[in-house]
């Protein structure tokens, strides 16, 4: 029987959110609301697992607000754009950036007073009026993949560019044209972008020092690779299709901050339908959550060796589109 670490662990899907808490050998649910929305992305309070901010995009809409584990969610924002990223400021816990579609990137207080303000609609870009995705009504590209370092910011558009700002979002650069990017990070003072093979898009892993003059890491050259994520011991996780027409991916790590890659696997094969999969345990570094999906149904599998083995855990779920493990109250 599979010992977990214990943590809490949000699941985003097809059908709402579900919260779960692990410990041991026990799997409970805790929460469960938002039916009927596409759970986007998670970004749960760094200093009460308890709350938790939720972006709902495609089919349903908005940023929600949970305060108890997810058992109840309140409409905080956006109630009619879709919501595909949320990050915490790191300077104001209390705080998120959002970002959606229409394309936008917006900041505040989910539950505040003060609602949200505009970081940049991004309407001046060169490459603004390319972005596309190709789902009624919007059909625009959004915004996700949030990376906030300091006044540095970073955001991908997924069949459209990476945008970014130096000075704190008051002006906006953009670079890549064209690239189908998914996720961002800033690793050892390096910019790093995931990106997928939509249309003509190269696919891949790509990294720069100034955000301007990107490079591509041979190994990943034409695959499809989504989420980027670090574990406590700093170690780097993606997960990444070898074969694009592939519906499954597998698991790569870097223990030198992305310079070389080792695959380990991924047993069951991991989904690739949703923004934000792979999570990593909030102290435990050898320990991922990822999910299946197998015809419309999805389960939650976690390994706890670094992605060298998974094993499922919990009940069926409806697809799953995003992870996000947390410490126990």
């Amino acid at each position: 029987m599979l010992t977990l670490p214990a943590c809490r662990v949000y699941v985003g899907t097809d059908d709402g959110l579900f919260t779960f808490d692990v410990d041991g050998e026990q799997v409970d649910r805790v929460g469960r609301s938002l039916a009927g929305e596409t759970v986007r992305d998670v970004s749960v309070h760094p200093g009460d697992p308890d709350v938790a901010a939720v972006g709902c995009g495609l089919r349903g809409w908005g940023l929600h607000r949970v305060t108890d584990a997810g058992d109840r969610a309140r409409t905080v924002g956006f109630a009619d754009e879709w919501v595909w990223g949320v990050t915490r400021d790191p300077a104001d816990p209390d705080a998120v950036y959002v970002g959606t579609e229409p394309p936008g990137l917006f900041h505040g207080r989910p539950g505040g007073d003060d609602g949200f303000e505009t970081v940049s609609d991004f309407a001046t870009l060169p490459t603004r009026e390319d972005w596309s995705f190709g789902h009624d009504p919007f059909a625009a590209g959004h915004v996700h993949g949030i990376t906030v370092a300091d006044a540095t910011l970073l955001a991908a558009v997924e069949h459209g560019a990476v945008l970014f700002s130096r000075d704190g979002g008051e002006t906006w650069e953009d670079a890549l044209p064209g690239i189908d990017a998914h996720d961002t990070a800033l690793v050892e003072g390096r910019f790093v972008v995931t990106a997928g093979t939509a249309g003509d898009a190269a696919g891949g892993l790509l990294w720069s020092e100034d955000a301007t003059e990107w490079h591509r890491i041979d190994r990943f050259d034409g695959m499809y690779v989504k989420e980027l994520v670090q574990s406590a011991d700093g170690r780097l996780f993606v997960d990444a299709a070898p074969d694009p027409t592939a519906d499954t991916a597998g698991v790569w790590n870097s223990d030198d901050g992305g310079r070389t890659w080792t695959s380990v696997g991924a047993v069951p094969p991991a989904s690739v339908v949703g923004c934000n999969l792979l999570s990593t345990h909030p102290t435990d570094a050898r320990t991922l959550f990822h999910a299946t999906h197998y015809a419309g149904e999805a389960q939650l599998v976690v390994s706890t060796d670094r992605g060298a083995t998974w094993a499922e855990v919990g009940p069926q779920l409806p697809t799953i589109r995003s992870v996000d493990a947390a410490p126990l109250p």
